[in-house]
């Protein structure tokens, strides 16, 4: 189905003197009117064109006649695109109406103000959009009159799968592939800890696995595009390999659209870009290319420089990042970016000071231009350190003896040759469960775990749709217990 929506949009933009200005969210919804069929995939696009409405409706047709659709099946039955020309005009209203017989075209279209899963996609584009026959406000319309419909179901599609969104938290464990970063530099460098640890994330329940090359703590030494790409390309190969990553997003943690596009063609599904395509000038186009999604953060200056003065300095840090975030949004998109492949980040603690972190997690819900679904990253950030008075050289130092502590204290000494017998045969039948069990022990005994259980609950209360996580089985249960409380909709598993 997505892959029939991204044709279709590849070849409304190929109509001569018509380009695609910008597209809602996608929403799946249960089939109208012939229920025997596939689940709807839902959304709607403005478009600038130099065609009358008779002749774009032929065009449009012709891409529908030409993906394969037929016409000869019973009406509202199983069709692989249906194409539908909604409103039209000149002005911002697009008022213009249009009742003709031969062909047959109406305009507004008739029905549109009956069916959620064509209003909620225009109103994603138009939010204060009137009915140009009805003289009726949609947005009051579709909350007064239809009620809002439970049935449609947000979505950000990946290759993999289409994600819901709304009523859980995604979860994204970080691998990373470096000497030098923050927490976990020099741990998966080589390709068989990478691959154990990948293992470990999606055994502990990470529903995508992230894995970056470069470092982008502040001050991160900046190394080569073809060494990034050394890094992070194996590994990548090597996932998509093993039949236990089938199912599993991943994500190309890389502000570099070279190391995007190998990624994405080694097997990436997802682009997380900490720049937000400042930094890479091709960023944008090449995304737009690959057709991903995009997860596109905020951040100023570069790791070098965006713990400065200058770019910690802010009016009001909550609004700022969300008109910062809305102007690149509207430069993905004149890109070729589809809206509905973009996840927004506020970028806690990039060029932000550890309360400008604060003040992002307690109004997360304001830094996410028209509504688009938002990822947190806030796991085991300085702010955490900052704000528990923690200094660096103690959290690392409490975090190796508390393991050692941990493991020290899990080992057994049988009381008989039966019991020791027993206890070395359990041992050796379930050693990949006793290297996760450490690996756990491991998790709890960092001193900001805490302090990112608080900032992911924080999250989840308000809105996010994902959190990048480095403790993925303790965050996870955080995310869950959170969900329950907060949304609407319980995840089931």
């Amino acid at each position: 189905r997505m892959a029939n929506v991204a044709e279709a949009i590849r070849r409304i933009n190929s109509i001569e003197g018509t380009n695609v200005i910008t597209t809602s969210q996608l929403y799946e919804s249960a089939p109208a009117h012939v229920e025997d069929q596939p689940m709807f995939l839902n959304g709607a696009v403005r478009v600038n064109t130099q065609l009358d409405p008779v002749s774009l409706m032929k065009a449009l047709q012709h891409i529908e006649d030409t993906m394969g659709r037929d016409r000869s099946q019973i009406r509202y039955g199983p069709r692989c695109i249906d194409l539908d020309i909604l409103l039209y005009g000149e002005d911002a209203g697009c008022s213009t109406i249009v009742d003709i017989k031969d062909p047959p075209l109406s305009i507004p279209h008739s029905h549109m103000h009956l069916r959620p899963f064509v209003l909620q996609p225009l109103l994603d584009i138009s939010p204060d959009l009137d009915h140009p026959s009805l003289s009726l406000p949609l947005k009051e319309h579709y909350r007064d009159v239809l009620g809002i419909d439970q049935s449609l179901t947000r979505v950000l599609p990946t290759k993999r799968k289409l994600m819901p969104l709304g009523s859980r938290t995604w979860v994204m464990g970080i691998i990373n592939c470096t000497p030098d970063s923050f927490s976990d530099g020099g741990q998966f460098i080589e390709q068989k800890a990478a691959v154990d640890h990948a293992l470990r994330l999606v055994y502990q329940g990470a529903d995508i696995l992230d894995v970056g090359g470069q470092s982008t703590r502040p001050g991160a030494k900046m190394i080569t595009e073809e060494e990034e790409c050394e890094r992070v390309i194996p590994l990548i190969q090597a996932l998509r390999r093993d039949p236990d990553f089938d199912q599993i997003p991943i994500s190309i943690d890389t502000f570099r659209s070279s190391v995007a596009r190998e990624a994405v063609g080694a097997g990436a599904d997802i682009v997380n870009d900490v720049s937000g395509g400042t930094l890479d000038e091709k960023m944008l186009r090449t995304v737009a290319d690959l057709g991903v999604p995009y997860i596109l953060m905020h951040m100023r200056g570069d790791p070098g420089s965006m713990q400065s003065k200058q770019n910690t300095t802010y009016g009001n840090v909550v609004s700022d990042v969300c008109k910062a975030l809305e102007r690149q949004v509207e430069v993905a998109e004149a890109s070729g970016i589809c809206r509905w492949n973009i996840v927004v980040d506020p970028g806690i603690g990039f060029a932000k000071t550890p309360r400008q972190s604060l003040e992002l997690l307690k109004d997360l819900d304001q830094t996410a231009p028209f509504g688009l679904p938002i990822l947190s990253g806030p796991s085991r950030k300085s702010f955490i350190a900052y704000t528990l008075k923690q200094r660096e050289h103690e959290t690392k130092h409490q975090s190796r003896s508390a393991i050692n502590s941990s493991v020290s204290s899990s080992s057994i000494t049988p009381s008989s040759e039966s019991d020791s017998t027993t206890t070395t045969t359990s041992s050796s039948n379930n050693n990949n469960d006793n290297n996760y069990m450490v690996d756990e022990l491991h998790e709890l005994a960092h001193p900001r775990i805490w302090g990112t259980a608080a900032a992911v609950t924080a999250s989840v209360a308000k809105g996010a749709d994902f959190i990048r996580v480095h403790d993925v089985r303790a965050m996870r249960e955080v995310a869950v217990v959170s969900d329950a409380i907060y949304r609407s909709k319980v995840a089931s598993e």
